[in-house]
């Protein structure tokens, strides 16, 4: 076994991996276990001798699709020791279960992979899971002796059954760009389906929430959609009666099937936002069938996000909490095959599924498969059934979802937290008393300011943990970053934030990475002069520009 790397003598090298140069650098190697009907986890360790608190950084991955926070710039997903292990407790909704759990001291978390990284940039470390797609997979480390060690783990789920577990480790050293490069390869075999490539997408969301409709919002858009080269329109969240409840709200959409074959005519793929395994406590879905909802370890209904203003209800908006449907029942499962199928029958050709993550924060019923295996056994058969009942291909984007476990499931997946609130003013409650407050003297200034931070943090997060995870999960997925704003007035973008996203977007493209984008803004409001800036960035994004990372400070270099 290399010296650089320790790992249990029963570990076999599956192969050798090269770098660009066809230099030697690192293996991939696979441990198998037996695993009782009834374990939890199974972990190995290795130990990475020489890595130290004072010369070596590290750069970590998080579970979830909007996991992390980071500032943009050289050391973006790179900290020292010290921060990676202030950190007590796991995050709600970015990490598996409900987050709150106890970090031990002098130990910090990853998700995939994680590189130790020198401080001079030229001798670096990378552990990486080449994930088995059955279990959540996650790793651990913390500083013994004279290195460090890094425990895989798996969670089991407690299932009935005995069986056969694999881990299998990407393990690399040299240049940080070339490992995280050549992880990325190794991820990119896992896919069998044909991803979005230099794809543009017009959604809802940003420019228009919750208050989203038909005649009002979307109508007015499709031309100037069409004009600046959109491909593909999601009408976001809004649309429905209520979360779980999936039938048009017809009042904002009075003719949602005359809609969708407008938008065809343009020569634009009609897509909708849907949240599959989420319902609100007034739907009727949760008073029919409280068999079907999500449970806690003690048999309680579960409820499964922060309150927040996307996926609530009518009545309480900011503050009913949502719940979930347990995926490992074949009869939800079959309930939400048809509510796809009914939205593809309507014309839909596109679906942003969100909140996908809900099967992995509570118990499920049935313990014949983790976890990630009803989870993706529901999307591959949710394509086979829609194309039996329609005829019909569709494409999913994935939102809010686990990164590794949803390889192969996605055409498209979102890389980032939301760039941008939806626009205050147009909230069906919050709206009213925003406009209120805000037109008063000083105070309105106030409020306007701190809206205008809020939305400048998002898009800055964005932008850093699209450039992280571009190089990790490029070739993996189609990714999209989510809500580009260029010329909206009422989106609150800091406009020096959005200058680096315009400088940074084309080089990723470069990179070949990151291929394709979210269009947060309304073009009817961005006017003329704001749809002939997004032609214009559209068309160099699409050609990309030439960059480069600096090993020694991990800067971004984009060429003049």
């Amino acid at each position: 076994m290399n010296n650089t790397w320790r790992l249990a003598s029963k570990a076999e090298k599956i192969k050798e991996v090269f770098d660009f140069k066809s230099k030697k650098f690192g293996e991939v190697v696979e441990i198998k276990a037996e695993a009782k009907a009834g374990d939890e986890f199974l972990s190995i360790d290795v130990f990475l001798p020489g890595v130290n608190r004072s010369d070596w950084n590290v750069i970590t991955s998080g579970w979830h699709t909007w996991s992390g926070r980071e500032t943009r710039g050289k050391d973006v997903g790179i900290a020292d020791f010290q921060t990676k292990f202030s950190k007590k407790k796991t995050e709600v909704t970015v990490e598996p279960g409900m987050g709150g759990e106890r970090i031990p001291d002098n130990e910090a978390r990853s998700y995939g992979f994680v590189v130790f990284r020198s401080k001079d940039g030229k001798n670096n470390i990378g552990v990486g899971i080449i994930p088995s797609l059955s279990e959540i997979e996650d790793l651990r480390f913390k500083l013994v002796g004279g290195g460090v060690v890094v425990t895989v783990r798996k969670n089991l789920e407690k299932l009935d059954h005995a069986r056969e577990v694999s881990f299998k480790l990407f393990l690399a050293r040299g240049m940080c760009t070339e490992i995280i490069w050549r992880f990325g390869e190794e991820l990119a075999g896992l896919n069998k389906i044909k991803l979005m490539k230099d794809r543009v997408i017009w959604f809802s969301w940003a420019a228009y929430g919750k208050g989203v409709r038909q005649e009002r919002d979307i109508e007015p858009e499709l031309p100037y959609l069409a004009e600046v080269g959109v491909d593909t329109i999601i009408i976001d969240d809004g649309w429905e009666k209520m979360v779980g409840q999936w039938e048009v709200d017809t009042d904002k959409f009075p003719d949602m099937i005359g809609l969708v074959g407008n938008i065809k005519k343009l020569g634009i793929k009609p897509g909708i936002w849907i949240a599959p395994f989420m319902a609100v406590r007034e739907s009727e879905i949760f008073s029919l069938h409280p068999d079907w909802i999500v449970k806690d370890s003690e048999g309680q209904v579960l409820s499964v996000t922060n309150p927040q203003i996307q996926p609530t209800g009518r009545l309480w908006p900011f503050i009913e909490r949502a719940v979930g449907l347990d995926v490992s029942l074949p009869e939800v499962r079959e309930y939400l095959y048809g509510e796809f199928i009914r939205l593809t029958k309507i014309g839909f050709e596109v679906f942003k599924v969100d909140f996908v993550s809900i099967p992995f924060v509570g118990q499920l019923a049935r313990k014949g498969k983790t976890s990630v295996g009803y989870y993706r056994e529901f999307f591959q058969e949710l394509r086979a059934r829609v194309r039996e009942a329609t005829g019909r291909e569709i494409e999913l984007i994935g939102c809010g979802a686990p990164m590794m476990e949803s390889i192969g499931l996605f055409e498209g997946i979102r890389v980032s937290a939301d760039s941008a609130m939806p626009n205050i003013a147009t909230l069906r409650y919050y709206g009213r008393i925003y406009r209120i407050f805000s037109a008063i003297p000083v105070l309105g200034s106030l409020i306007r300011g701190k809206v205008m931070d809020i939305h400048t943090v998002m898009y800055r997060d964005a932008a850093a943990v699209a450039f992280r995870r571009a190089l990790v999960f490029g070739r993996a997925f189609g990714l999209l970053v989510d809500g580009v704003h260029l010329n909206d007035p009422k989106i609150y973008i800091d406009k020096t934030e959005k200058r680096k996203v315009i400088e940074a977007l084309p080089a990723f493209k470069w990179l070949g990475v990151l291929t394709n984008l979210f269009i947060g803004d309304s073009l009817v409001r961005a006017g003329l002069r704001g749809r002939l800036e997004w032609q214009g960035f559209l068309a160099r994004f699409k050609k990309g520009q030439e960059m480069w990372i600096d090993e020694a400070t991990g800067n971004v270099l984009v060429n003049e």
